[in-house]
């Protein structure tokens, strides 16, 4: 049968992700295979199924995977994009695509991160198995803060004007990767930037461990 695909909307050029329940979705193994599989373009649901469960032991049904792709548009990282129609028939097939063809998850903490109690209780962690390292007193909470808060912000800061520079670049090299080796390269890189700048922390770490 003859079919016409009638796209009205196209994924941007890229996206970078902050908003926590995006990366919750973003970083959940049964919905990333849905992002990696809508990277070949707009796909209507039976060809998303047929696809996904070539990738797992236990096939899911349609219903099931409708599901997962409504979970990632509640988010906002997948959206309907166009009509499928078959010539000779009325009906119509809805097609899916990603929201963004490049997405680059921004795991880092942001300010607002360092006001939860969620933060407390890594700092305290912290604090305990750094005073095991160094066979010393505990770093102040205080102080232990302020150097993680200017570790994770500084490269957070700088990923989002790179991303947008080279965003062409960036293209060409995640053109075979898969959505965790994206997050993991961002990761690492975020590492280096870190890294390359030493000088910017030696104050806080030389105040919390002295």
């Amino acid at each position: 049968m003859s079919r016409e695909d009638h796209i009205t909307h196209e994924p941007e050029p890229f996206m970078i992700i902050e908003d926590k329940k995006q990366l919750k979705a973003y970083n959940d193994p049964k919905l990333v295979i849905l992002l990696d599989l809508l990277r070949k373009g707009h796909m209507p649901i039976r060809d998303i199924t047929f696809e996904y469960n070539k990738r797992i032991s236990k096939a899911k049904s349609e219903i099931t995977i409708y599901n997962y792709l409504k979970s990632l548009q509640d988010v906002d990282l997948v959206m309907v994009s166009g009509q499928r129609l078959v010539r000779g028939s009325s009906a119509t097939t809805q097609l899916y695509s990603r929201k963004a063809q490049l997405m680059f998850p921004m795991t880092l903490m942001t300010d607002k991160y360092w006001e939860t109690e969620n933060s407390k209780e890594l700092i305290e962690a912290t604090r305990e198995l750094m005073s095991f390292h160094t066979n010393g007193s505990p770093a102040e909470s205080n102080d232990l803060k302020a150097l993680l808060k200017n570790l994770y912000s500084v490269p957070s800061v700088k990923l989002k004007d790179y991303v947008t520079k080279y965003s062409d670049s960036l293209k060409t090299i995640f053109s075979d990767s898969s959505q965790e080796e994206v997050r993991d390269v961002i990761n690492l890189f975020s590492l280096v930037m870190i890294l390359l700048e030493p000088e910017k922390y030696a104050k806080d770490l030389k105040k919390c461990f002295p």
